[in-house]
């Protein structure tokens, strides 16, 4: 994703196997609240993909 030029999320590849439970940190601005928007369908997004299985 891009706002106003800025990139967030990019090049990320997560794997989360049945009855893992992981976590996502990182700074102000890292791109984790744009991870869930997306995943969540709340963003749409034109170059990603996101596979649910």
């Amino acid at each position: 994703m891009i706002f106003g030029g800025v990139g967030a999320v990019d090049g990320l590849t997560m794997r989360v196997d049945e009855s893992e439970v992981h976590g996502l940190i990182g700074p102000n601005g890292a791109g984790k609240t744009t991870f869930f928007n997306l995943v969540s369908g709340f963003l749409g997004h034109d170059f990603s993909s996101v596979r649910l299985e």
